[in-house]
C-alpha cells in the first residue's frame, strides 16, 4: 500500500460547513489526491502578486481577459502548465488542453491531466475559465472528472 501523508489533509477549498462530512455538522475536510486537486484550483485561481508574503505565487491567467478568444486559449494552457509545474511539486502536468466553450460566450474549458508523482495514479480535472465582457475574470467551480488507476 502507498503511503498518501505527503498529498495532505485538511479544510476543503472552497471553504464550506458539511451536514455529513468527516466531522458531523462542521467544516469539510479532504485529503489525499482530492486535496492536491483543489490546491490546484486554488494555485490557478490566484492572480500572481496578490499573496502579501508570497508575490510571485499563482497563475498569470488573469492576463488574458484582453486578447481574443483563440489566442486566449493557447495563453492559458501555458499559463495553467507554468504554475503546476512551478508551485506544485505532488504532481507532473501529462496533458493539458483548452477548449473554447461551444455554448457559452467568452468561456474556456481548461482539461487537466495530471499523474501523482509517489501513489502512481491519475487525476483528471476541468478548470472552467471565464472572460465576462472582456473586462471581470472569474474562476468557474473545477469537476473532478476522476482519479484513476496507475502510471505504471
Amino acid at each position: 500500500m502507498v503511503d498518501t501523508a505527503h498529498l495532505g489533509k485538511g479544510t476543503s477549498f472552497p471553504f464550506n460547513i458539511s451536514k455529513t462530512g468527516v466531522v458531523k455538522r462542521g467544516v469539510s475536510f479532504t485529503k489525499d489526491e482530492l486535496k492536491v486537486i483543489q490546491a490546484i484550483r486554488y494555485l490557478l485561481s490566484t492572480p500572481i502578486g496578490s499573496r502579501p508574503m508570497r508575490r510571485d505565487w499563482g497563475s498569470r491567467l488573469y492576463e488574458i481577459p484582453f486578447n481574443p478568444i483563440d489566442e486566449a486559449a493557447m495563453l492559458a494552457d501555458d499559463f495553467v502548465i507554468e504554475a503546476i509545474r512551478k508551485f506544485e511539486p505532488r504532481v507532473s502536468i501529462t496533458e493539458s488542453n483548452t477548449y473554447i466553450s461551444p455554448t457559452q460566450l467568452g468561456q474556456l474549458e481548461i482539461q487537466i491531466i495530471v499523474l501523482f508523482t509517489r501513489t502512481q495514479k491519475f487525476g483528471n480535472l476541468v478548470f472552467p475559465f471565464f472572460l465576462n465582457d472582456f473586462q471581470e475574470t472569474q474562476i468557474g467551480e473545477a469537476r473532478i472528472l476522476n482519479i484513476f488507476g496507475t502510471g505504471v
